[in-house]
C-alpha cells in the first residue's frame, strides 16, 4: 500500500475530517495505487497481502494495472474485461479442468491487454480465447491439453461455435481481433494449435511469430479460417513459427462457406514438418469465397501428408485447392516463392483452374520420382519458371523432380 505523509497542519483538521480521511485510506484495495495511476497487484494464495485468485486481482485492477502472479496452480477460468491490463508470471498455471476456457480476453474495452509467461491447460474448449478486441499481446505462454469436450470420433464439441465443433476452438483462438501480437508461445497437445477466425468481425493485421505448435493431433497447427460471412481473415503475418506433427496442415488457410474469405495473408519463413495435411494448405469449398492474394514465402516444408478429400491425392508440401464441384472460384494472385520442399510425394499441388500464380525461386528437392509441381486444374497453366528442381538438368530429367499437367517450367535455376 502506498504510504501517506500527513503534514504538520493535520493539527488544524477536525476529528471528523480525519476519521473520514482514515476511512478512505483503509478502503484502498490490496496493492493498488491511491493516486489514480496504474497499480501493481499480486496474486499469491500463501500471502495475505495478495489476492488468492487471478480473477479477484483482475476484478480489482484499474486501467493499465500490472498483475504479478506467483508460481503455483490456479484452478479457475480468468476473464479479462479491463483495458490495458498486464498479467505476468513465472511458472504459474491456470488449470481450467471442467471449465469452458482457461483465459478469456473479451470485448473492445480490453484493448492493450498483455499476458506473459502463463501456462493454461485442461479447459473444455479453448485454452485462451481472445475475441472482439484489438492490440492484444500474448507472449511466452504455454497452452496445452485443452479442448477436453471434443468427442473425437464424432468430431463434436458441446459449447463450441458451429464451425468449431470439430476442434472445440483449439488451444489459442483469436476471434474477430486486430492489430495483435502472438509471439513465442507454445501450443501443444490440444485438438489444434492456434486458430484465427471471424465470426463476429474481421480478424486482420495480426502478427503471429516464433511460436512452437506441435502434436495437436486433430487439427492444424496454425489456422486462418473464415467462418463469418462478409467479414474476413486478412492482412495477417504468420512468420518464423515451427509447426510439427499436427493433425491437419502445418498452416491452413480456409474459406468453407459462401461469403467467407481468408486472403492477403503472408506465410513467411515457417518450418512445417510431419503434419497430417500439407505443410501449407489453401482451400475454398463454396461459391463466393476468397483465398486469393496470399503469399507463401521462404518456408521449410518436409514430410507432410494429405487428408483424403482435402485436395492433393498423395502427400504434398503446398496445396492450393478450390472445390469446383461445389462452385468454388479459382484462387487468384497467389505468391509461392523462396520455399524449400523435401520429403513429399508432390512438392506443390494446384487443384484449381489457377490464374495469376507466381511460383518461382523455390527449391523443389524431392528428386527422382517426386512431382515438383502438379497442375490438376481443368484449365490454365501454372507458371513455374525459375525454380530449382533438385538437380542441374532441370525438371523431368533423371534424378530431378517432375511436372504433371500444364506447367511452364522453363529457365530452371541452379542451386
Amino acid at each position: 500500500m502506498k504510504k501517506f505523509v500527513i503534514p504538520i497542519a493535520i493539527a488544524s483538521i477536525s476529528l471528523a475530517s480525519f476519521a473520514s480521511f482514515a476511512s478512505f485510506a483503509l478502503s484502498i484495495p490490496k496493492n493498488a495505487s491511491a493516486s489514480g495511476h496504474p497499480s501493481t497487484l499480486c496474486v499469491n494464495a500463501h500471502d495475505k497481502h495478495c489476492y488468492s485468485t487471478i480473477q479477484a486481482a483482475v476484478n480489482a485492477a484499474s486501467k493499465g494495472a500490472t498483475i504479478n502472479i506467483a508460481p503455483g496452480t490456479y484452478t479457475e477460468q480468468v476473464t479479462i474485461n479491463k483495458t490495458a491490463v498486464t498479467l505476468t508470471s513465472h511458472n504459474a498455471v491456470i488449470n481450467a479442468a471442467g471449465l469452458p476456457n482457461g483465459l478469456v480476453i473479451d470485448g473492445a474495452a480490453t484493448s492493450g491487454t498483455t499476458v506473459k509467461e502463463l501456462a493454461v491447460e485442461n479447459a473444455n474448449l479453448e485454452g485462451v480465447l481472445v475475441q472482439d478486441t484489438s492490440h492484444i499481446t500474448l507472449q511466452n505462454n504455454t497452452v496445452e491439453f485443452n479442448d477436453k469436450s471434443l468427442v473425437t470420433g464424432a468430431r463434436t464439441c458441446a459449447g463450441a461455435l458451429p464451425l468449431d465443433q470439430m476442434d472445440c476452438g483449439e488451444g489459442i483462438h483469436i476471434l474477430s481481433t486486430s492489430y495483435s501480437t502472438i509471439t513465442n508461445n507454445t501450443a501443444e497437445n490440444n485438438s489444434g494449435g492456434i486458430l484465427f477466425s471471424d465470426e463476429t468481425g474481421a480478424t486482420r493485421n495480426n502478427y503471429v511469430a516464433y511460436n512452437t505448435v506441435e502434436n495437436n493431433k486433430v487439427d492444424c497447427g496454425i489456422t486462418l479460417a473464415s467462418h463469418g460471412t462478409n467479414t474476413g481473415v486478412y492482412n495477417n503475418v504468420v512468420a518464423h513459427n515451427t509447426s510439427i506433427g499436427n493433425g491437419g496442415a502445418g498452416v491452413g488457410i480456409f474459406a468453407p462457406i459462401p461469403g467467407t474469405g481468408s486472403y492477403n495473408n503472408t506465410i513467411l519463413d515457417n518450418i512445417t514438418k510431419n503434419n497430417a495435411d500439407g505443410g501449407v494448405s489453401l482451400h475454398s469449398h463454396s461459391p463466393e469465397t476468397n483465398v486469393g492474394g496470399n503469399k507463401i514465402i521462404g518456408n521449410t516444408i518436409s514430410g507432410n501428408m494429405v487428408h483424403p478429400g482435402s485436395g492433393a491425392p498423395t502427400p504434398a508440401g503446398i496445396v492450393l485447392f478450390a472445390d469446383s464441384s461445389h462452385g468454388a472460384p479459382v484462387i487468384k494472385n497467389t505468391t509461392i516463392t523462396g520455399n524449400t520442399l523435401s520429403g513429399e510425394t508432390i512438392d506443390v499441388y494446384v487443384g484449381t483452374a489457377q490464374t495469376e500464380l507466381a511460383l518461382q525461386a523455390n527449391n523443389l528437392l524431392g528428386g527422382s520420382g517426386t512431382i515438383g509441381v502438379e497442375n490438376a486444374g481443368s484449365s490454365g497453366t501454372v507458371n513455374a519458371t525459375a525454380n530449382y528442381w533438385g538437380c542441374a538438368a532441370g525438371p523431368n530429367h533423371p534424378n530431378c523432380t517432375t511436372t504433371q499437367g500444364s506447367v511452364n517450367a522453363a529457365l530452371a535455376l541452379l542451386k
